[in-house]
């Protein structure tokens, strides 16, 4: 996505963040606020995958497990 976008009118960046670690989540948002002075997009494309296909889950959680 950001090749697509980087040579467009738009301003896009690539962070490589874990979102379950605080410090990583701290980062993102610092380096975004200095270069962008506002966060309007976040697009998470990391999944959590236990059964595999997200079609397989039982139950909500674990569809929401692997969609967060």
């Amino acid at each position: 996505m950001y090749e697509d976008l980087k040579d467009k009118v738009v301003l896009v960046t690539g962070v490589i963040c874990d979102l379950s670690v605080d410090s990583d989540i701290e980062k993102l948002m610092k380096q975004t606020i200095d270069e962008f002075g506002q966060l309007d997009v976040l697009v998470n494309n990391a999944a959590y995958d236990k059964r595999g296909n997200i079609l397989d889950a039982d139950t909500l959680s674990e569809f929401d497990m692997q969609m967060n």
